[in-house]
């Protein structure tokens, strides 16, 4: 059965609807949140302490945010103390050769505390008795600077503080 020309869709037609659903999709990428904003506000929500640890699609999100943008290097310390939650984050800068070096508080009373330190790329696991320090040097992320996050607890899973810094 063939229909008469005149009810078949013409070219108009299918022009009006090729632009709406572009016009839709750049509108949806449009109200998408920008990397770099999302990056800010874990990065704000870490300084106030009022997040957990960052999971490891954030890390990466993160990470790729300092490969794109070194200069938000200088807006991460090379030196900290973990927060209330007990974990810290410190940047390398890229080619740097710093180690991670934690430094338990000697006041805390526990006979061994655990550690883990991990990067997009390497994660290590070590305990450390009271006022021992810990080295870490760990792997370069290619040419970018290295985001390096490191948890603290002891025996009971209960977060500890500690001094930590990249020498």
């Amino acid at each position: 059965m063939n229909l008469p020309y005149r009810l078949r869709p013409g070219g108009g037609l299918w022009v009006l609807v090729i632009v709406g659903l572009i016009s839709t999709a750049f509108f949806a990428w449009g109200l998408a949140t920008p990397d770099l904003d999302r990056v800010w506000t874990l990065e704000l929500e870490m300084q106030l302490g009022q997040r957990d640890p960052l999971s490891l699609t954030e890390l990466k999100l993160v990470q790729d945010a300092l490969c794109r943008h070194p200069e938000l290097v200088e807006d991460w310390p090379a030196r900290s103390r973990t927060n209330d939650r007990g974990y810290a984050y410190l940047v390398r800068p890229a080619g740097g050769t710093q180690a991670l070096v934690v430094s338990t508080d000697p006041s805390v009373k526990a006979n061994r505390l655990s550690l883990r330190a991990r990067t997009v790329d390497a994660t290590r696991e070590a305990t450390a008795a009271e006022g021992e320090p810990v080295a870490w040097n760990p792997p370069q992320h290619g040419t970018c600077p290295t985001l390096i996050e490191l948890v603290i607890t002891d025996g009971k899973k209960k977060k500890r503080s500690a001094l930590v810094s990249l020498r």
